[in-house]
């Protein structure tokens, strides 16, 4: 007599059969290999274990590679370390965030910058050296802020010359010379003090 096998039993062997291997389950996404190509770029640049001309994209015209490679002119001490997920692109390009500690010759560098990657013919490189350089948005700031310093010093210099031209300098208005929220009403007490005096 042969027996019926049970219906979950069969259900359950059927799941088994259509599980994927382990070696499936715990396989790397294939991006990953990209992942360790740029990675080995990134610590064989800052080992000086690679020449910086092998590895930056040989499509670059020679104005180009002259300028990005004029940061290895002299020695150079450098540390690049990813601090975001790769940004891997279908084009065959890639964006890294990244922090950078670098020094040469004439440049001091310790900020977080993009490291971008090109693919040429299978095999990865540098887009560019880019990402030594100061960053747009820090020279931005450090523009900014050296305006916004003039400024200060310049408008604190012309209140105090008002005041002190029209005797209205007491040791209130001193204090309020360093907080912009005062200036239009000192401007105003100089603009009045100018005109008692055409007045007179």
């Amino acid at each position: 007599m042969v027996r019926r096998k049970l219906p979950w039993v069969q259900w359950i062997l059927l799941a088994l059969l259509l599980l994927p291997s382990p070696s499936v389950l715990f396989s790397q996404p294939g991006v990953s290999a990209d992942e360790s190509e740029i990675k080995k770029l990134l610590s064989d640049l800052s080992e000086h274990s690679i020449k910086p001309s092998s590895v930056l994209d040989p499509s670059l015209n020679q104005e180009r590679r002259d300028k990005n490679l004029a940061y290895f002119t002299d020695s150079y001490q450098l540390r690049v370390v990813p601090t975001a997920p790769f940004w891997i692109k279908a084009d065959g390009s890639a964006d890294v965030s990244v922090r950078v500690e670098f020094k040469n010759a004439t440049t001091e560098l310790s900020a977080d910058s993009t490291a971008r990657f090109i693919k040429r013919n299978g095999v990865w490189y540098y887009a560019d050296f880019d990402f030594l350089g100061f960053p747009p948005v820090l020279i931005l700031t450090m523009v900014i802020g050296f305006t916004v310093a003039v400024s200060y010093a310049t408008t604190v210099l012309v209140l105090r010359w008002r005041l002190v031209r029209h005797g209205r300098l007491s040791w209130s208005n001193r204090v309020k010379l360093f907080i912009p929220i005062f200036w239009p009403r000192l401007f105003s007490r100089g603009d009045e003090a100018k005109l008692n005096e055409l007045k007179a």
